[in-house]
């Protein structure tokens, strides 16, 4: 990525800017209709999954559910990533790039299974570089800090900025925790390291 300012906005993508909680919905209320599938098991397979370290992808979820077309399956989450639209971005987002757009470079930095973080993507219709990582989200950092004085972060895992963070201290990070857009519903835990906690994008920086 070649910059163009001399300061940099990292967007995390999932629960940040997407709001992927509408996102499984989605997908939910399609595989009950289609495959028969309960939410309720849906919900507790993923869970599931993600708490043995299991799941890498979503081959792996629907090849653990309740039906024997996992193709279809995973073909019908793909088609509903790619026609996401803007519906599935936080109503907040394109006002928060548009406020920065002209004195920042922004990227998106996610987490997951490439196929379908780049469908996702592509979906929002968002036209900024975005990277996909299998690994931890600090060691994308490391050509940014070369090229940028000021770098801003803001994800909603602490894991991720707490490695950013300890690598990376001069990072200013902004942990984000929407009330209406949280994995499982879960209450997540504290950040030690993020300099901000916020709880949407209605904030401008200089």
């Amino acid at each position: 990525m070649k910059s163009q300012h001399e300061k940099l906005i990292v967007l995390d993508f999932d629960h940040t800017i997407f709001n992927t909680t509408l996102f499984l919905e989605d997908i939910k209320r399609h595989f009950q209709e289609v495959y028969a599938i309960d939410p309720d098991v849906f919900d507790a397979t993923r869970k599931y999954l993600k708490g043995m370290e299991t799941m890498q992808d979503m081959k792996t979820l629907v090849e653990h559910l309740p039906h024997p077309d996992n193709d279809s399956m995973h073909k019908a989450i793909m088609d509903i990533a790619t026609h996401a639209e803007h519906l599935a971005l936080h109503a907040d987002v394109m006002p928060f790039i548009d406020r920065h757009k002209d004195a920042f470079d922004i990227v998106i930095l996610t987490y997951g299974e490439r196929q379908l973080q780049e469908a996702k993507i592509q979906g929002t219709g968002l036209k900024i570089p975005h990277v996909v990582v299998q690994g931890s989200k600090a060691d994308a950092f490391e050509e940014w800090t070369n090229q940028y004085k000021e770098i801003f972060f803001v994800d909603d895992k602490a894991k991720n900025i707490d490695e950013v963070k300890e690598k990376y201290p001069g990072v200013v990070a902004y942990f984000i925790r929407r009330p209406d857009d949280q994995p499982y519903g879960e209450k997540l835990p504290m950040c030690e390291c993020a300099d901000k906690i916020v709880e949407d994008l209605h904030f401008t920086l200089i």
